[in-house]
């Protein structure tokens, strides 16, 4: 899917603007945005996470758990904060300007410095899901982190299971590295494997 991406200034703190322009999709009436994630989106946060709760409640059980209500969403805003003052994580959120709505949320995370490399995680709307959204934020999100946080590997976890997902990583050149059995147990009990996928710096 043709796109057209903008980086806007980068902060200190590598907090960066990611712009998404979706060209085959007219039916967006502006450009979709992948921002930094803030303080002012409790209520919107909130919303994409109770539309989304059955679904993604298997792979992501602590964001589940942490924004279930308007008090524990601005906990979970303050924390975000927090970790990214501490560059401990980065989060941001694919927003759909012309609905007012999220429609995802992308996540940097399990940072190690002394290497460095970083977890990426990620979820859409179902109403935004195959749009190819996704894998376009994550190419933009690949190259803040390799461009502006100077990562060396990145690497993303998921469920042999979830095609989708699995997809997303080898659309932006993330290579199978392995599987790690009996590695994550979901919400409902089950033990299930997981598909690690990694992407090193000059193989971009």
């Amino acid at each position: 899917m043709p796109l057209a991406i903008a980086f806007g200034s980068v902060k200190s703190e590598y907090v960066a603007k990611l712009r998404i322009i979706p060209m085959s999709h007219p039916q967006f009436q502006e450009e979709m945005l992948t921002r930094p994630l803030a303080l002012s989106d409790e209520q919107g946060l909130l919303d994409l996470v109770q539309i989304n709760r059955e679904r993604i409640r298997r792979y992501f059980p602590l964001t589940v758990e942490q924004i279930s209500n308007p008090a524990s969403t601005q906990r979970f805003l303050l924390q975000c904060q927090a970790r990214q003052q501490r560059k401990e994580q980065y989060i941001f959120v694919i927003e759909d300007p012309a609905k007012k709505r999220l429609a995802g949320m992308l996540y940097i995370k399990n940072i190690e410095w002394r290497v460095p490399k970083c977890e990426l995680a990620y979820f859409i709307d179902g109403d935004y899901e195959g749009m190819g959204l996704t894998s376009e934020a994550i190419g933009g999100l690949s190259q803040f982190a390799f461009d502006q946080l100077g990562m060396e590997k990145l690497y993303v976890r998921v469920d042999p299971a979830n095609l989708g997902s699995c997809r997303v990583a080898e659309k932006n050149g993330f290579e199978l590295e392995g599987i790690l059995r009996k590695e994550f147990r979901t919400p409902d009990g089950d033990l299930v494997d997981i598909a690690y996928f990694g992407k090193i710096r000059h193989a971009r």
